[in-house]
């Protein structure tokens, strides 16, 4: 697979794994590759969950200005 990340939620994660590299220090290095492939491994198990995951998508898209 291979798709790119609104600018938006690229700037947003980017931030957070920066972030993340001051506030532990012990963590050496995290990348924002890193955090993706770990939101997807964490993330919906069953089809009810991958169902609501897009309802909420697809909501606030619609309810964006």
């Amino acid at each position: 697979m291979n798709f790119r990340i609104p600018v938006d939620l690229h700037d947003r994660f980017r931030r957070l794994v920066r972030d993340t590299e001051q506030a532990h220090r012990r963590l050496r290095h995290p990348s924002l590759t890193e955090l993706v492939i770990a939101l997807l491994e964490e993330g919906p198990e069953t089809v009810d969950e991958v169902a609501e995951l897009i309802r909420r998508k697809r909501a606030s898209e619609h309810a964006a200005p």
